[in-house]
């Protein structure tokens, strides 16, 4: 019955909508992808989705997405200040990146997996010049850049109180 659901689906919503794929199996390997049958209309997984007035475009089979994450996504996106910086270790498509991005805040957006990471550019590139200049977008494996950025950030904190240290010693 599938089938058949699938074609009612396609006939009685929004044009925009032109595939309907059935998730087989569970989340899998690396990436954590999940195998799609494609079962009405157009053979194409790749879609566009628009969540909180952005838009993101990329290949369903080769991504992990997930909608019902938006609204932590705008959750987190609304904590963070000026002045503050944001990093996204396994930031797949850049949705929470592009959002913080749009918001003003510059970030760093990782994923491992090259399909995402190739995506995730060209979202930045398609949400325009600004947000792509708050944007560093890379493929590293998060168990090696989480320690580098840790002991970055703890050398940076180290260096302003040395500098605080330094600059009262000279009774400045």
């Amino acid at each position: 019955h599938r089938h058949l659901i699938a074609r009612v689906l396609l006939d009685k919503t929004d044009a925009s909508i032109r595939t309907v794929v059935a998730k087989v199996g569970a989340v899998q390997g690396e990436f954590r992808t999940f195998d799609l049958e494609v079962i009405a209309g157009e053979p194409s997984t790749m879609v566009t989705v628009k969540e909180h007035g952005l838009t993101y475009r990329f290949d369903l089979r080769e991504v992990y997405w997930c909608t019902r994450l938006g609204d932590e996504r705008l959750q987190v996106a609304q904590t963070l200040q000026p002045g503050d910086a944001m990093c996204d270790l396994c930031a797949g498509v850049g949705p929470l990146a592009l959002l913080c991005a749009h918001r003003g805040v510059p970030v760093l957006a990782n994923d491992l997996n090259a399909a995402a990471e190739a995506f995730c550019r060209g979202n930045f590139e398609a949400a325009g010049r600004t947000s792509r200049e708050r944007a560093v977008v890379s493929r590293l494996d998060a168990g090696i850049l989480l320690p580098v950025l840790l002991a970055l950030a703890s050398g940076a904190a180290g260096s302003s109180d040395e500098a605080r240290a330094n600059t009262a010693a000279e009774g400045g």
